[in-house]
């Protein structure tokens, strides 16, 4: 699933952040890039990038969790399944920590 930066909620960190601080933002996108090779310019590669970026703005501070999944890898051993497989393992990586994600000591940001 590719999708553009989309706001959601890390319910963990929302619940359990200090009185008084900002609000905690959120951003979950999963896109696709196309760039030409060096070796070759007329010849691309595509990558797939999953990402999770999670604003700690009393904090001053971003946490970002980024996934590659390189297509080239696969369309040399003609493994589409295999490529299909890693892009679920990062969409299930991502959408897991949105669920589970927390802080456990906001006295690190101090």
């Amino acid at each position: 699933m590719l999708a553009p930066p989309q706001r959601v909620d890390i319910p963990r960190i929302s619940s359990s952040a200090p009185s008084g601080s900002a609000s905690v933002k959120a951003y979950r996108s999963a896109v696709s890039f196309t760039t030409p090779k060096k070796e070759d310019p007329t010849l691309f590669a595509t990558v797939q990038c999953h990402s999770l970026l999670v604003r700690l703005e009393a904090q001053e501070t971003d946490l970002l969790v980024f996934f590659n999944v390189p297509r080239e890898e696969f369309e040399k051993e003609g493994n589409e399944e295999g490529f299909n497989m890693e892009v679920k393992v990062a969409e299930g990586i991502v959408g897991a920590l949105v669920e589970t994600l927390e802080i456990c000591d906001w006295g690190l940001f101090v």
